[in-house]
């Protein structure tokens, strides 16, 4: 495979909706919106993790970058609810274990 960028670390985080980053309360009934990162190199991912949690968001290490392409359907998902069934933009996605 040919690489187009050679030493480029690619990292993939999927934000919350932008009325999050703007909004006075960022968080759902208090808890911070969940936010998935995808990624080849854990420095990288780290990165993209740590300016994720500042906004507040709860992330999620989703694993290989290639695991990107299972979470972005998730995250169509509550775009069509948010905008296609009204349910508006304070929705949000998380990943709990028990």
């Amino acid at each position: 495979m040919q690489r187009l960028a050679p030493g480029a670390r690619v990292v993939k985080g999927i934000p919350p909706f932008a009325e999050f980053l703007h909004s006075a309360e960022p968080t759902i009934d208090g808890e911070p919106v969940g936010v998935f990162v995808c990624g080849d190199d854990a420095a990288a991912k780290r990165v993209v993790a740590n300016l994720m949690s500042s906004l507040p968001a709860t992330v999620t290490d989703a694993g290989p970058l290639e695991n990107a392409r299972y979470v972005e359907p998730a995250m169509m998902l509550l775009v069509r609810l948010a905008c296609g069934q009204g349910l508006g933009p304070r929705l949000s996605l998380s990943f709990r274990r028990g």
